[in-house]
């Protein structure tokens, strides 16, 4: 009876305190140098597309167990609950410039007698644009003179 009564608060000890909590590492430099560009989408709007899929190696790192899910959202509220995500992360297009951009690192709930929240954490990078000069030209004598240098 004993061996019994401590198997039983072992395991529900271990089950207690070696819940698996996510991460979300760091997104290294070479990512986020993807995630600012020039404007060449459109007409100089500070509008561009971003594949915004290069953040999830960094962010999930080696985590695979217990199954851990990663989600991207425009603003905190959404990330914090987890409601509303980026469905082309592929080809995401901004929506101001700069914009915050919030990622969701969660585990999967594997206890279905557990009704607590599940185990996530958020990070959050930035994208910009940066706008293409637009010359204005003027002259006073009504002629004009270009000159094109190609290196």
């Amino acid at each position: 009876m004993k061996k019994t009564l401590l198997l039983f608060f072992f395991f529900a000890f271990t089950n207690i305190f070696a819940q698996i909590i996510p991460v979300a590492n760091p997104i290294s430099q070479a990512v986020l140098d993807t995630f600012t560009k020039c404007d060449y989408f459109g007409n100089n709007d500070s509008i561009e597309q971003f594949d915004l899929t290069a953040v999830i190696p960094d962010v999930l790192g080696t985590q695979t167990v217990p199954p851990i899910s990663i989600s991207l959202h425009t603003n905190f509220i959404d990330a914090n609950f987890g409601g509303n995500s980026i469905n082309n992360l592929a080809s995401f297009q901004n929506t101001s410039n700069p914009q915050s951009i919030y990622v969701r690192v969660e585990r999967a709930h594997d206890d279905p007698w557990n009704t607590s929240p599940e185990y996530y954490v958020t990070t959050e990078f930035t994208v910009t644009v940066g706008l293409l000069p637009e010359p204005v030209i003027t002259s006073n004598t009504g002629s004009i003179l270009f000159v094109l240098i190609i290196a």
